[in-house]
């Protein structure tokens, strides 16, 4: 009976984030997914540059800014409920008011659109060329015999195996669809640089 109980919440637990797996991508503690804080004190400064954050750097200023703003809005909002121009809002007899929602056309919501690029797709060798940017993933490759190695493949060759045996298209396929790979290259970075 127990069991049947410990099926039914963990599910739910993971789901409100009060269980967290610690080798989960998705279901991590959610300060799993921020910077560390020996990164952010060390390099705050590119970190705010590289996001366009450089104005938000001093958080009285924002604040003030926003409370600003805030309170300007409040004062236009209420001027037009009391000279009657919003036309959402009317007042009852007692001084109750009813509240009219417009109907919306319906839009894709999108949080996200100044972040993301113009065309529709970002191709998965673009994603995995931007990521060994910023960390060198690549680097960590290593051939397997340390006594007498061959020189390490070119990037592309390198990126091509992870595309490769990622999306299950295969050495052979992806020497065939990527045009200055020689499939023979390709196959030994495969079998001796992946572990």
């Amino acid at each position: 009976m127990y069991k049947a109980f410990l099926f039914v919440h963990t599910p739910r637990a993971i789901k409100a984030g009060t269980l967290n797996l610690e080798h989960s991508d998705k279901y991590r503690p959610l300060d799993e997914y921020l910077i560390d804080r020996e990164r952010w004190q060390r390099d705050k400064a590119v970190l705010l540059e590289r996001a366009g954050l450089q104005a938000c750097v001093d958080p009285s200023t924002v604040l003030s800014d926003l409370d600003e703003r805030l309170y300007q809005q409040y004062l236009t909002t209420n001027g037009h409920m009391l000279d009657g121009t919003n036309q959402f809002i009317s007042f009852g007899a007692k001084g109750a008011f009813t509240l009219k929602t417009p109907k919306q056309d319906e839009v894709d919501a999108e949080p996200l659109p100044p972040f993301c690029p113009a065309r529709h797709y970002v191709s998965l060798l673009e994603v995995l060329a931007t990521v060994n940017r910023f960390s060198g993933f690549l680097d960590e490759f290593q051939h397997w015999q340390q006594r007498y190695p061959r020189p390490k493949p070119p990037p592309s060759t390198l990126l091509a195996g992870i595309i490769g045996l990622g999306c299950e298209i295969g050495t052979r396929k992806m020497a065939q669809i990527s045009h200055p790979i020689n499939e023979a290259e390709l196959e030994y970075t495969v079998n001796w640089f992946f572990s």
